[in-house]
């Protein structure tokens, strides 16, 4: 059975515009039932990522999913105001946002939930999706991920990459991803910002990883002190 995630905008004029993603959960990617005419910017050898390990697909699955959250968003402009509702199998989480920062949640959901092999890294973080992430709950979420990642990949007898060295890697292909998707939607016919500006967000978070990484982790340390602490008395 698919996991049903939707996505509500109540935009600034009072309409509504709502998007249903059904995840396989075998997959981890979304059904993405892309009209018959996609725009140019959509194919793959337009802006084609140089990290790109595809070459029969005719168009990119991140540009298309991209692309079909942004067009029906394409007016926005980045500071109004939008109220969204997330609504999952697990709970509804409801904000009031500016609308780059709500198209960005949404965003980063389906680029993770496209069959880009690049993003099978993001494909746990998809079926256990957390909208509207800060900074430091990403910066949380991926390193547990690829720790868990590691734990699994060591019982498969395949080593354990303890100093994070592969999550580098992982961050620069993220990276070389949202630099391209942003030139492709600039070549779209957009009135307003919001949907490059989600992106541009994205990609910020893509750049700032590596410091967070270079930092030994120090910035999630406090959360652990009170279990540091009783380990070291149990010790």
């Amino acid at each position: 059975m698919p996991k049903n995630i939707r996505y509500s905008f109540v935009l600034p004029d009072d309409s509504q515009h709502d998007f249903t993603f059904a995840l396989n959960t075998e997959t981890f990617e979304i059904d993405t039932r892309a009209a018959a005419v996609l725009p140019k910017w959509t194919e793959l050898n337009f802006c084609q990522c140089p990290n790109c390990p595809l070459s029969k697909e005719r168009h990119c699955p991140v540009a298309v999913n991209v692309w079909n959250v942004v067009l029906p968003m394409g007016s926005l402009i980045s500071y109004e105001t939008v109220t969204c509702r997330v609504v999952t199998q697990e709970r509804t989480t409801t904000t009031t946002t500016s609308a780059q920062d709500a198209i960005r949640s949404m965003m980063l959901f389906v680029m993770a939930a496209s069959a880009c092999p690049h993003m099978d890294f993001l494909k746990p973080m998809a079926r256990f999706h957390l909208p509207f992430p800060t900074l430091e709950e990403t910066f949380s979420r991926v390193v547990s991920t690829y720790l868990v990642f590691q734990y699994f990949k060591h019982k498969s007898g395949r080593g354990f990459d303890k100093d994070l060295d592969g999550l580098f890697h992982i961050y620069e292909d993220f990276e070389t991803i949202t630099l391209a998707i942003a030139e492709r939607l600039k070549a779209g016919d957009f009135e307003g910002d919001a949907g490059i500006n989600a992106l541009v967000i994205i990609h910020s978070f893509t750049q700032f990883m590596p410091m967070f990484l270079n930092r030994d982790l120090d910035v999630l340390r406090p959360a652990f002190e009170p279990l540091l602490k009783h380990d070291e008395l149990c010790g």
